[in-house]
């Protein structure tokens, strides 16, 4: 949601958010271009939340948690803002996102939860 993206503390303007989008892809192609992976990217996020998981300094990170009801979504993980608890495990940091922004996560959540469902689902081979 580019309404709460902050650059230097202050919104990212209308106008500088498609070269950020283009600018963070390209970035990531001369990374595998460069090296042929971008896997110490990968160590580096896996570092910062181990670091995060470590301080439990409130530090919001992007992870993979399952809501347990935040904005209304159960039964599925998604990739949501979180902080670690006092008890070293991850929870939703609900921002103030407007209603239409909730609306679609609660799609794509039904959506990944029919997806997986059909997916895990037995076959009636007989």
């Amino acid at each position: 949601d580019w309404g709460r993206t902050l650059a230097d503390g202050a919104p990212v303007p209308e106008g500088r958010r498609e070269p950020l989008r283009r600018a963070a892809i390209e970035l990531a192609y001369e990374i595998v271009k460069g090296k042929g992976s971008t896997s110490y990217g990968i160590a580096q996020a896996v570092a910062s939340i181990l670091e995060a998981r470590s301080a439990r300094d409130g530090r919001v990170l992007p992870l993979s948690v399952a809501p347990e009801g935040a904005y209304g979504i159960d039964g599925v993980r998604l990739a949501l803002p979180s902080a670690f608890g006092e008890d070293g495990a991850p929870r939703v940091v609900e921002l103030g996102l407007g209603e239409d922004v909730v609306a679609r996560l609660r799609e794509v959540a039904r959506s990944m939860r029919e997806f997986y469902d059909e997916a895990t689902r037995p076959s009636d081979e007989s």
